[in-house]
């Protein structure tokens, strides 16, 4: 179903991705309940109001029902939950992620707020001591459980936070017995991706739709409805994201590295963080320009022509120079075109010089 989806997609837009086709299964499914009980049950909290003006074709090859569009996309999850893990079980040495030392030296000299959009624990691996909110490990289990009140207790004391936003390969459920099926419950931090993946496995199809969106709780956020599930599942991912606004608006620093500025709800908060700190603000946006890029539509493009300024915005020089060249456009802005690793090591030198200025 899944597949299916996806070509139809893409015999409208020339890209598409899995989030896409995880967002159309979010809104099928939700347009499906709505359609099929609207006369036994009218609630705000399940039923988009959109369903009252439009009706689906049918003749798209694909039996629908809002069960097997929610089976599809829990299946779907769980695939790619499922590949993350598999994938990254060979990455599992610190002592060879890039990561590791790119972490060790900032730490040198300043207290790091990280906040992760990607699923994998590869960052989790270069330092064992980050603060994350979870930390109550159940005498005779392999995970941790989230504290909120804590977390908020301790968030802007601690030296290192690590926050993945969107959720990660270690977050699952509380799944005794092997085999067993269960409700996924309160998501915990498995200390093994494996285990994590095994719990979520093996939770139960069910989903919890508010005003039309899913916002059932999953270990990872995907599609393009994540400002819904952060806000409406609040541990972690609430005080996640609460804790992510409050330190755009606190600290004047912001090193971005390899983001697609694909989240409007990150986005925003980036132009926030321009606004709120001024000519105090330096930032550093760590991205990887290829000539064959120019004149495209890129959502990166467009942020960082806000971010600098047209006066600033160099962008036939960013991708002139590739692939290790330190741009200073602006007091406020600073551009690494690179991938990772940075092949100089002057490069990240120089991120620090200017964030110690």
């Amino acid at each position: 179903m899944a597949k299916r989806i996806h070509d139809l997609l893409r015999s409208k837009y020339e890209s598409v991705n899995f989030e896409d086709v995880l967002f159309a299964l979010e809104n099928l499914e939700s347009y499906l309940f709505s359609k099929g009980s609207q006369r036994l049950l009218r609630s705000a909290q399940f039923d988009p109001v959109i369903s009252a003006f439009t009706d689906l074709q049918t003749n798209i090859g694909i039996a629908l029902d809002h069960q097997s569009i929610s089976k599809a996309r829990k299946t779907a999850i769980k695939n790619i939950f499922s590949r993350l893990v598999l994938f990254y079980q060979g990455l599992r040495n610190p002592d060879e992620l890039y990561l590791k030392g790119l972490v060790k030296k900032l730490q040198k000299y300043f207290s790091l707020n990280v906040f992760t959009l990607n699923y994998d624990d590869l960052i989790d691996l270069v330092f064992d001591s980050w603060f994350d909110g979870f930390m109550e490990e159940q005498e005779g289990t392999a995970f941790s459980s989230f504290n909120g009140p804590e977390f908020l207790r301790r968030f802007d004391s601690e030296k290192n936070t690590l926050l993945h936003l969107h959720g990660s390969i270690r977050f699952g459920f509380n799944a005794p017995g092997q085999g067993r099926h269960i409700n996924p419950g309160e998501i915990v931090k498995h200390h093994d991706p494996v285990a994590a993946m095994d719990s979520y496995i093996r939770t139960f199809s069910t989903e919890i739709l508010v005003a039309g969106q899913i916002v059932s709780q999953d270990p990872i956020i995907s599609g393009l409805n994540k400002l819904d599930k952060l806000s409406l599942n609040p541990t972690p991912f609430g005080y996640y994201y609460n804790a992510f606004t409050r330190s755009m608006v606190t600290v004047p620093n912001l090193l971005i590295i390899g983001y697609g500025a694909r989240d409007p709800h990150i986005n925003e908060w980036i132009r926030e963080f321009c606004r709120v700190h001024g000519k105090d603000r330096k930032i550093v946006l760590v991205s990887l320009f290829k000539k064959d890029d120019i004149g495209k539509d890129l959502p990166i493009v467009n942020l960082s022509n806000d971010l600098m300024g047209i006066q600033n915005f160099q962008y036939h020089e960013m991708v002139r120079n590739v692939p290790n060249h330190f741009l200073e456009m602006g007091p406020c802005f600073r551009w690494v075109q690179s991938g990772f690793p940075f092949q100089s090591p002057e490069i990240l030198d120089r991120i620090i010089k200017y964030f110690n200025q």
